[in-house]
């Protein structure tokens, strides 16, 4: 299919309830040659998007995507064209980008600002941006330091200076704290402790505890990975706000409030414990618990998923609302078992990149961590060894879990390309894996109900011998009212 400008360019204006995957591809591809009217759709008003949209009536998104697009490309000239935008027109600028300000912005401004800490800091001092738009600018300076791109003392200093100044709100403030624990700024660990008291920062998002530890940890960049980095893939970005894009079969993990009380709980755990809990883990781990032939209690499996660790939590009220989520989850799976509705939640489709394999291993890591609490209903021995597929179904789980349970599945030392081959084949397998363990944990399920009906005993008369054996009449032993047999 040869690219059509003005055909792309159509489409990334109006592009509907779709992910305009190929349209970006190509804006990309060609970037170049569409620049100057991206640079366009950057200097838009909200006024004059607002009219174009009733014009229209269509959500006009050539903007929203151009700063997506220009980061993708590292194009500098686009960032003093959306800082402009930002300083213009404050809180209607943010409006109008909605969810992405607080997501992407700080990764997008990164991306095009030429590695200039100096031009980052000058935008965060200019007035009028939105609370939102300054904190993301804020936290364009943690990337660059976290890139090594800026140099401890420069970023400390500044930062004090903001904190301790008067044009930050309490919301900034907040936010600049984080970024200050994050990267464990010693010399800011008093002032924050300080402002937390005077009522400078919230005390329900940060406590002296967290200020205290954290500042105490070093960096860890796998935790941090996944926060910082300029944007690659503007493909894998912008997913994120077409959730069908994945395509039609495959469901959401959570439900929204489910989402947003995990989500909020899993960052303060991860941000403190040495291994990170991933959502998609979550999922994973509270799916085998909805499984399990055998009832587990919260206090057994709550420690599991967090690994002994729910110290890192930093009130009893934080465990309360993440336990009040998890258990949300766990119905709404049961639920969905008893109406034979419990599918395989998770599937690589083509085109789909390391990213979404991450995803799809750290669910069945999470599955077979729960699946571990109970492994005689998992791995099967003995005379319950007979049905291989289950065997073979929990074999496929471990191996996209645990690099090295599939490196042990190979037999002979061979290259990463058979390697990845084998990878390749479980994930392919996995929808049918799980409606296996579904099917068996049933039957398993059947048979315990069968076992817990009532036994039916033979009516006995009063004047027979009481069946416990005692040698007295049943009227006179078992047969008193309001004792059981014995």
């Amino acid at each position: 299919m040869s690219w059509n400008r003005d055909d792309t360019l159509a489409v990334l204006s109006f592009p509907g309830a779709d992910l305009p995957a190929y349209e970006l591809g190509m804006a990309v591809e060609h970037y170049e040659e569409i620049r100057e009217v991206l640079h366009g759709a950057l200097k838009l008003s909200p006024d004059a998007i607002e009219a174009i949209e009733l014009e229209a009536e269509e959500d006009y998104m050539l903007q929203f995507f151009a700063m997506y697009l220009a980061a993708a490309v590292r194009d500098k000239d686009a960032f003093p064209l959306i800082r402009d935008f930002f300083a213009a027109h404050g809180s209607a600028a943010a409006t109008i980008c909605g969810d992405m300000i607080s997501e992407h912005l700080d990764r997008i401004l990164f991306s095009i600002c030429n590695e200039d800490a100096e031009a980052l800091k000058l935008a965060v001092d200019l007035p009028g941006l939105d609370e939102w738009v300054r904190v993301a600018f804020i936290s364009a300076l943690g990337q660059l330091y976290y890139a090594g791109l800026i140099d401890y003392e420069k970023l400390a200093t500044w930062f004090y200076d903001w904190f301790t100044g008067d044009m930050l709100n309490q919301t900034e403030r907040t936010c600049l704290a984080h970024e200050c624990v994050y990267f464990g700024l010693k010399n800011m660990e008093e002032v924050l402790v300080a402002g937390l008291a005077e009522g400078r920062i919230d005390s329900d998002a940060m406590s002296v505890a967290h200020i205290r530890k954290s500042m105490d940890d070093t960096i860890r960049p796998d935790h941090l990975a996944y926060r910082y980095g300029m944007v690659d893939d503007v493909i894998d970005f912008i997913r994120v706000w077409y959730p069908d894009a994945s395509g039609d079969d495959e469901p959401m993990l959570f439900e929204d409030d489910e989402l947003d009380a995990i989500t909020d709980l899993l960052d303060i755990y991860n941000y403190k414990a040495e291994e990170i809990v991933t959502l998609e883990c979550v999922h994973g781990f509270i799916f085998a618990i909805a499984l399990t032939p055998e009832k587990l209690t919260p206090n057994e499996w709550l420690p599991a998923l967090f690994a002994g660790e729910m110290q890192q939590f930093e009130s009893i009220e934080q465990v309360n609302r993440l336990f009040s989520a998890l258990i949300q989850l766990l119905n709404r799976l049961h639920k969905l078992r008893l109406e034979g509705l419990l599918f395989c939640p998770v599937m690589m489709h083509p085109g789909d990149d390391s990213i979404k394999l991450n995803e799809l291993r750290e669910w069945c890591r999470g599955f077979v961590l729960a699946a571990g609490l109970r492994n005689q209903y998992w791995m099967l021995e003995g005379e319950q060894a007979t049905d291989k597929k289950v065997n073979v179904s929990m074999g496929v789980m471990l191996g996209i879990a645990d690099d090295r349970i599939l490196d042990e599945m190979l037999v002979n030392q061979i290259g990463q390309l058979e390697r990845q081959e084998l990878l390749a084949q479980f994930v392919l397998a996995l929808p049918n894996t799980v409606q296996i363990l579904i099917d068996h944990t049933d039957r398993l399920e059947s048979e315990r109900l069968l076992k817990m009906q009532p036994i039916q005993r033979e009516k006995v008369g009063r004047n027979e011998p009481c069946p416990c054996g005692s040698g007295k009449k049943f009227k006179k032993c078992c047969g008193i009212p309001g004792r059981s047999l014995h």
